[in-house]
C-alpha cells in the first residue's frame, strides 16, 4: 500500500512538471508571436513618419532586431536604409550627415564592418568639397564631423565602441569634437580617455604641420579644461599629467617643423589659399602661447625665448582674431595657475582616500579655496566611503553617506549601487531607505534631467527593486508626455526638454529591454502610452528586443548543389 501511495506521487509529480513545461512553452511561443508581430507592425508605421531622422533611427533600430534574426536580411535592411537616405537628401547636407550618423550609432556595435563599408561608399560618392583643406586644418570635414559626433553618441552608452570610432576618425585629422568626446567618455573610463588623448597626441605628432596644429588646439581643449573635471575614481593624476607632459612635447615638435616652412611653398606645393594660411597663422599663435604658459610653470630658462616666439607668431594673426588666441591661452594658464596652487592638496586627498584614511582626507578637503573643488572632492569622499562601508558589509553606514552626497546624478548612481550589492539579511533592511532617497533625489529635479533619472534608475533597478522599477518606468512616460513637442527653430529650450529627442536617451531604451525580459506584454503596454510617435516606436522595439535575443532563430539553409558523390579518397586529394 505505502508503495501504491508513492507511485501515485511520483505519477502526480511527472504530470505537474510536464504541465509546468508544456506552459512555458506555450508562454514563449505566444511572446516570440507577440514579438515578430509588433516588429512587423513598427516596420510598416515607421514608413509614416515625415522627418528623414526619426524615421531612419527607428527603421536601423527594427534592421538590428532583423540582423539578430537573419544577419543576412538584417544587413539588407541597413543597407536599403542607407540607400533611402541618398534618394531623400542631397550629397553633403547636414541632415543627410545626421540621418547617417542615426543609422550609424545603431549599426556600428552591432557590425562594424559592415558600417565601415556603408561609410566608405557614402565618402567615395561624396565629390569633393571646396575649401577641403581649410575644413581638414579645423576638423570640419564631413567625414571627421561624422565619425565625431558618432564617437560622441557611442560614448554615453558603449565607451568601447567609442575608442574604436575615435581612433578610427583621427587618422585623416582631429574632429572638433574629439575633445568633447575624451570628456564624455573620462565620465565612465577616465584612464581610458586619458590614453586616447595620448593616442591622438602621437598621432598628430605624424600629421602634415597643418593638420597637427588644428588637432593640437582641439586637444587643448581636454588637456587645459577650463572647468576642472573629475572622476569617479581617484587615481587620474598621474594620467592626466602624463596626457599635459606629452601635449607639451609634441606641441614643441609641430611647431618647429612649422616653423621651417615658408608660406610660399605650402601655396606653391600644397595648394594652400589666403583663408588657409590665415588659419595656420592662428594654430601656430595658440600653440606658441600655450607653450609660453606651460614655461611659466616650467623651465624659466627657455621662457624668454618662448615669449619672443610667441609674440612674433600672434603679429601675424589678423587683429580681428587677436582675442581668440589670448582667450585659449589665457585658459591654459588659468588651468595651470590652479593646478600648481592645488595639486599638491589634491594628490594628498587622493592618497589618503586609497589608504582608506578618510579623516585626513576631510581635512585636506577643508584646505581647498575653492567652494566647487570641495564639494567636489567631498563628493568624491563620500562615494568612495559608499563602497569601502559595502565592502564591510555595512549598509546602513552606506546609506547614510550616500545622503551626504551633494550632486544627485552621483547620489543616484550610488543609491543604486548598494541596492546592487551582495544581498544580505542587513541590505533587505536598508532597501526601504534607499528607495526612499532614490525618491527624493528625483524629487530634486526636473524637466528632461528628471526624466532621464527616472528611465535610468528603471533600468538599474530592474533585478533587485522591481516594484520600484516598473513604478518608475510608468512614472517616466508619464514625464515625458508632459514634456514639449518643440518644433519651431526660434523656440527657446534645452535639448532634453524637447520630447522628441528621447530617441537619443539609452537609458529609455535600456529601461524598457529590462521590463520586456520580466514581461512582454506589460512592458508594451507601457511603450504605447508614449505620446510621440517615433518614440514609442522605438521602446516598443526595446521591449520586444530580450525575447528576439533569446530565440534561436532557424538559419537558411544552404542549398546543396547537385554535384556526383566522391569517395573519401577524391575528397582527400
Amino acid at each position: 500500500m505505502r508503495y501504491g501511495i508513492a507511485l501515485v506521487v511520483i505519477a502526480m509529480a511527472l504530470v505537474s512538471t510536464a504541465e509546468l513545461k508544456a506552459q512555458k512553452t506555450e508562454q514563449r511561443l505566444k511572446e516570440r508571436e507577440m514579438a515578430t508581430r509588433e516588429l512587423d507592425d513598427v516596420i510598416a508605421k515607421s514608413e509614416r513618419i515625415i522627418e528623414l531622422a526619426p524615421r531612419v533611427r527607428v527603421q536601423a533600430r527594427a534592421a538590428a532586431l532583423t540582423w539578430r534574426m537573419e544577419r543576412q536580411r538584417g544587413r539588407e535592411s541597413f543597407r536599403q536604409i542607407w540607400n533611402t537616405i541618398d534618394l531623400t537628401t542631397d550629397d553633403g547636407s547636414r541632415q543627410e550627415d545626421d540621418a547617417r550618423l542615426q543609422v550609424l550609432e545603431i549599426l556600428y556595435p552591432l557590425d562594424s564592418a559592415l558600417a565601415q563599408e556603408l561609410i566608405q561608399k557614402a565618402d567615395a560618392a561624396r565629390s569633393t568639397p571646396s575649401g577641403e583643406l581649410a575644413d581638414r586644418v579645423s576638423g570640419t570635414n564631413p567625414a571627421g564631423r561624422r565619425m565625431g559626433f558618432l564617437s560622441y553618441q557611442l560614448a554615453e552608452d558603449d565607451v568601447a565602441s567609442a575608442a574604436t570610432v575615435l581612433r578610427t576618425s583621427l587618422s585623416g585629422n582631429t574632429p572638433a569634437m574629439t575633445a568633447n568626446v575624451l570628456k564624455r567618455m573620462r565620465e565612465r573610463d577616465p584612464q581610458l580617455a586619458n590614453e586616447l588623448a595620448i593616442y591622438a597626441l602621437d598621432v598628430i605628432a605624424e600629421q602634415p604641420t597643418a593638420l597637427a596644429l588644428g588637432g593640437l588646439n582641439t586637444l587643448m581643449l581636454y588637456a587645459f579644461p577650463s572647468v576642472p573635471s573629475f572622476s569617479p575614481i581617484v587615481d587620474t593624476a598621474a594620467s592626466d599629467r602624463a596626457v599635459r607632459t606629452r601635449f607639451a612635447v609634441v606641441a614643441e615638435s609641430v611647431l618647429s617643423r612649422a616653423l621651417r616652412e615658408s608660406e610660399g611653398e605650402l601655396i606653391a606645393a600644397g595648394g594652400f589659399t589666403d583663408h588657409d594660411i590665415g588659419l595656420r597663422n592662428l594654430g601656430l599663435a595658440v600653440v606658441s602661447g600655450a607653450l609660453v604658459a606651460i614655461g611659466e610653470r616650467g623651465d624659466r630658462e627657455k621662457l624668454p625665448e618662448l615669449v619672443v616666439r610667441a609674440a612674433s607668431l600672434r603679429g601675424r594673426v589678423e587683429p580681428g582674431v587677436r582675442s581668440l588666441v589670448d582667450a585659449q591661452v589665457g585658459t591654459v594658464r588659468a588651468f595651470l595657475q590652479r593646478a600648481s596652487a592645488e595639486e599638491a592638496t589634491d594628490d594628498e586627498i587622493a592618497e589618503a582616500i586609497t589608504r582608506k584614511d578618510f579623516d585626513a582626507a576631510r581635512a585636506a578637503i577643508s584646505k581647498l579655496s575653492s567652494e566647487p573643488r570641495r564639494n567636489t572632492w567631498t563628493d568624491l569622499l563620500l562615494a568612495s566611503l559608499t563602497r569601502y562601508e559595502l565592502e564591510r558589509g555595512r549598509p546602513s553606514e552606506a546609506v547614510a553617506s550616500v545622503r551626504q552626497i551633494k550632486d544627485n546624478q552621483n547620489a543616484l548612481r550610488y543609491a543604486v549601487e548598494i541596492a546592487r550589492s551582495k544581498p544580505s539579511a542587513d541590505l533587505e533592511a536598508q532597501l526601504p531607505a534607499v528607495e526612499s532617497e532614490i525618491e527624493q533625489r528625483l524629487n530634486a529635479m526636473t524637466g528632461g534631467e528628471l526624466v532621464r533619472a527616472i528611465f535610468s534608475i528603471s533600468a538599474e533597478t530592474a533585478e533587485v527593486m522591481p516594484t520600484l522599477s516598473e513604478a518608475l518606468l510608468g512614472e517616466a512616460v508619464g514625464a515625458l508626455n508632459a514634456l514639449s513637442e518643440i518644433r519651431s527653430s526660434d523656440q527657446r529650450a534645452a535639448y532634453w526638454d524637447d520630447r522628441a529627442n528621447f530617441l537619443r536617451v539609452p537609458a529609455l531604451y535600456r529601461s524598457f529591454s529590462k521590463a520586456g525580459a520580466k514581461d512582454v506584454e506589460a512592458a508594451l503596454l507601457t511603450a504605447s502610452k508614449i505620446a510621440n510617435n517615433s518614440v514609442q516606436m522605438a521602446a516598443r522595439l526595446s521591449a520586444i528586443e530580450p525575447v528576439i535575443k533569446r530565440e534561436r532563430w532557424a538559419k537558411p539553409r544552404k542549398e546543396k548543389k547537385n554535384q556526383p558523390k566522391q569517395t573519401k579518397q577524391k575528397r582527400r586529394e
